[in-house]
């Protein structure tokens, strides 16, 4: 078990990283800023700073911007399977780690959304949490 469960870390897995650079239009200098932090995307970096503190353990979240601030609805989806994906892994990797994680949903595309949602209560994968947030590109829903 965990002396102190941090449920507000950020994290950048480099497949979402090079699924992002894919579909970039023009640059995000909130996504090159969150990228150059090496703890978001180097596990071994991570660790590096977790084990500074005995007992300690993640429960990652997806650093912004989302999906649905960088893409167009046809590409988040497939952002939003990518980061979900690659944080499961990492979960399952390193379960000493990582509790669980936060899965995401691409929020401005409802009927993905909705099928990303089931296939993480179906897969599993998203043990115990599902981001919510009601507001997509400055609009409540």
């Amino acid at each position: 078990m965990f002396d102190s469960l941090d449920i507000f870390c950020h994290c950048l897995p480099p497949a979402y990283c090079a699924a992002v650079n894919r579909v970039l239009t023009r640059p995000s200098l909130m996504f090159q800023r969150a990228q150059a932090n090496r703890v978001m995307t180097d596990l071994d970096a991570r660790f590096r700073v977790m084990d500074r503190f005995p007992g300690y353990a993640q429960v990652p979240s997806l650093a912004s911007p989302t999906p649905e601030q960088i893409a167009h609805p046809e590409q988040s989806p497939d952002l939003a399977r990518t980061a979900n994906d690659a944080m499961a892994a990492m979960v399952a990797a390193h379960p000493q780690r990582f509790h669980s994680f936060v899965w995401i949903e691409p929020l401005d595309n409802p009927d993905s959304a909705l099928r990303e949602a089931e296939r993480a209560v179906l897969s599993g994968k998203a043990r115990r949490l599902l981001r919510l947030n009601p507001h997509v590109q400055g609009s409540a829903h």
